[in-house]
């Protein structure tokens, strides 16, 4: 495997198979860039990686608010049915 040095950082060789249509449209938008077709590719995996990591999750989209109102039950995921039940009878009795 071959390394280079950019921008103080070793690069690893890495092989790619593209088919015609994508190899020409490459050569044309690295050539119109006036960049090698290596660094438009290199900007192009550090964007989709980049963009990969930063992807918000449930979790964290939910993180301030998850668990912030307890209700002081420790018994909630384990009974969860029978409570349910419990609940929607007590409502259909006040009805």
């Amino acid at each position: 495997m071959t390394h280079l040095l950019y921008y103080d950082r070793v690069l690893r060789m890495v092989s790619l198979r593209l088919d015609k249509k994508t190899e020409q449209a490459l050569k044309r938008v690295a050539k119109s860039k006036g960049i090698s077709q290596s660094e438009y590719l290199r900007s192009i995996i550090d964007k989709g990686l980049k963009a990969e990591v930063e992807k918000q999750t449930p979790w964290s989209l939910g993180q301030e608010i998850i668990g912030k109102y307890g209700s002081g039950r420790g018994d909630l995921a384990g009974n969860r049915k029978s409570l349910l039940k419990e609940k929607l009878r007590a409502k259909q009795s006040s009805h």
